[in-house]
């Protein structure tokens, strides 16, 4: 059974999604599975890990859209969700991640990712919790 979507690490850029999209809509078209639920359903996430990431969001879904749009109309735009690495974030930013599960040096940037989803019509997915040995905050 081929996967459902994928998720795509560190995206900074509408060409690092538009340029996946179109391997991804190459290797559909011309195969058996061209008209298949499989090929139209087919589902990116964005994974929005870094502050260049955050800060240019907007550009970048705006530019995404519209390219989309200005394209083939009969591909559909692949983009459905973004997920908010937090911890990537946090790293990159020198961001010391505060225990107790408030995340609030995150905060913000988790905002915004959270705006430019749904400002767009895609899904937010909120950031994991990493520490599995935390039975209260699992």
């Amino acid at each position: 059974v081929p996967p459902d979507g994928l998720v795509l690490p560190k995206i900074v850029s509408a060409d690092d999604l538009l340029q996946i999209e179109a391997l991804i809509d190459d290797a559909f078209r011309g195969s058996p599975m061209m008209h298949s639920p499989v090929s139209t359903h087919f589902a990116l996430i964005a994974l929005i890990e870094t502050a260049e990431a955050v800060s240019d969001l907007g550009n970048v879904l705006r530019q995404y859209f519209a390219t989309r749009r200005a394209g083939d109309a009969e591909a559909p735009a692949r983009l459905q969700a973004l997920i908010f690495g937090a911890d990537d974030y946090a790293a990159q930013v020198g961001a010391v991640r505060s225990s107790g599960g408030d995340n609030r040096e995150v905060s913000f940037a988790r905002n915004m990712m959270l705006l430019h989803a749904k400002a767009h019509g895609l899904q937010a997915i909120d950031l994991v919790q990493i520490d599995f040995n935390d039975d209260a905050a699992l």
